[in-house]
């Protein structure tokens, strides 16, 4: 053990117990309906264990109440889970539609290094017990069967 210190040998150690948990993004995006989407982002505080998610929710051009109430959740949560409002008004007048206000929320997760997966979820979706600890499960089962599902899909599918 020549050459080795106590901070050398426990380095290894206290760096695992400081690595940030792994986080899903879990990509919301949002035009109005605000009762729905409360309801959406309540589901999943109740039924997921906190730090194992991030919310970002993609407001596309709603009304300023809705706007101002994403805004507010986003910030009465920030010291404890680090969620995010991204707004697609700037430097349009119109609606972004689907695409572009998806392809925004995964720009933001992709941003976060403590995100390792990312998943898109409608904004009336009510989630259960378990849920994303189920669809994590599949992602990081080894096995084939996620892999040839999505084949079985796309050959079914005509594009």
């Amino acid at each position: 053990m020549v050459g080795l210190s106590w901070a050398t040998l426990l380095l290894p150690l206290l760096c695992r117990g400081l690595r940030a948990t792994p986080k899903t993004a879990v990509i919301i995006t949002v035009h109005n309906a605000l009762p729905y989407v409360r309801d959406c982002l309540e589901s999943i505080e109740q039924h997921t264990p906190h730090g194992s998610y991030k919310i970002i929710l993609v407001d596309d051009h709603s009304d300023a109440s809705t706007g101002t109430a994403l805004r507010t959740w986003v910030a009465k949560r920030k010291f404890r889970e680090k969620h995010e409002y991204i707004s697609m008004r700037a430097g349009s007048s119109e609606r972004a539609g689907y695409t572009k206000t998806v392809n925004a929320g995964l720009k933001a997760a992709l941003e976060d290094a403590s995100v390792d997966s990312m998943l898109n979820l409608n904004s009336d979706t009510i989630v259960s017990s378990g849920w994303l600890s189920r669809l994590r499960a599949v992602l990081t089962a080894d096995t084939d069967a996620p892999r040839d599902a999505a084949y079985a899909v796309a050959e079914r599918s005509e594009f």
